[in-house]
């Protein structure tokens, strides 16, 4: 199996992926190719990776959870918020960048809001927990993901370090 570029009748290019075989037949070998044309799915790949690469770049922390709140994905800047490297946050969950006397008031909204179906969403500020300890200020959005069949998926997580607004707020407060 390869992909490879043939030509159409109109005489555009077009990708396809061809897979060929050695048969025998009646006593003769025979070479036969099936080809398709794999033109949608080159251009969701495409999407796919420039999706990839914005979500890479862009300042907001963004984290894609499993249905146990495990991170599966997060990008550099979500990592970064909470002084850590992509790979450090990966099977964790947000009760490990979380104030530990927090979890329990978090896990109750968090069924109140993002694992209940009707509303799906969470939205506020709540204290990031740094690798090396140190508490920041985050402000955050968490929306579930569900199924087809209306199982929660886990939840995509985007993530604000509001530690200097704060300051900021108090410094002008006073």
């Amino acid at each position: 199996v390869f992909e490879s570029g043939h030509r159409r009748k109109d005489g555009t290019m077009m990708p396809v992926e061809v897979n060929s075989r050695l048969h025998v037949y009646r006593g003769e070998t025979v070479f036969y190719s099936v080809i398709r044309d794999i033109t949608e799915r080159k251009r969701m790949q495409e999407e796919s990776d420039r999706l990839a690469r914005a979500v890479a770049i862009i300042a907001e922390g963004i984290a894609v959870t499993d249905e146990q709140d495990r991170f599966l994905f997060v990008n550099e800047a979500h990592a970064k918020i909470y002084g850590c490297v992509p790979q450090e946050l990966l099977g964790k969950t947000w009760r490990d960048v979380t104030p530990r006397e927090l979890v329990p008031v978090i896990e109750q909204e968090f069924t109140r809001t993002v694992h209940e179906k009707a509303i799906g969403v969470w939205s506020g500020e709540a204290p990031g927990l740094r690798k090396d300890g140190r508490q920041i200020a985050t402000e955050i959005t968490a929306t579930a993901r569900w199924s087809e069949s209306g199982a929660y998926l886990g939840h995509i997580c985007v993530v604000r370090d509001i530690t200097d607004r704060k300051r900021a707020e108090e410094e002008k407060a006073k």
